[in-house]
């Protein structure tokens, strides 16, 4: 493993380089888990979970392994060269904001990334997403 990318409260990110696709850099998530709590770590599993469900959005990592031993979760991911969001709003300051989206096609883009995420509850049975309670059938039956 290289040197040290970046540190939170129960995690440490480092750089590194793969064996077998020809020493692509990748960075290496270790999560300590003797630092987390009994609510941290099914939080930490979701986070994995939906990661892997957005391998393909052009904005998100791609998780290439994970790994865990009794004490450590080692998450293989892709190398996000240039820092991260934070250090590059203090250097350079306030990001212009971009146009907006229609909000329909915003809506119409996110419903197949977000279905998953959806209780059975708010899915109707057309598998629209919807909020509206499921109707109970009258005294007729």
């Amino acid at each position: 493993m290289g040197r040290l990318l970046g540190r939170g409260s129960f995690a440490k990110v480092f750089a590194a380089y793969t064996i077998a696709d020809g020493d692509k850099p990748v960075a290496i998530k270790i999560i300590d888990k003797t630092k987390t709590d009994s609510v941290m770590e099914p939080k930490i599993i979701c986070e994995i979970k939906a990661m892997r469900r957005l391998q393909h959005h052009p904005n998100v990592l791609r998780i290439l392994e994970v790994m865990a031993t009794k004490t450590k979760i080692f998450i293989v991911m892709e190398l996000a060269v240039g820092g991260d969001l934070f250090s590059k709003v203090v250097q350079r300051g306030r990001m212009p904001r971009p146009p907006r989206p229609r909000t329909g096609a915003l809506t119409e883009s996110s419903i197949p990334l977000a279905e998953p995420l959806l209780s059975p509850r708010l899915k109707s049975s057309t598998g629209a997403a919807t909020t509206a309670p499921k109707p109970t059938p009258g005294p007729a039956g």
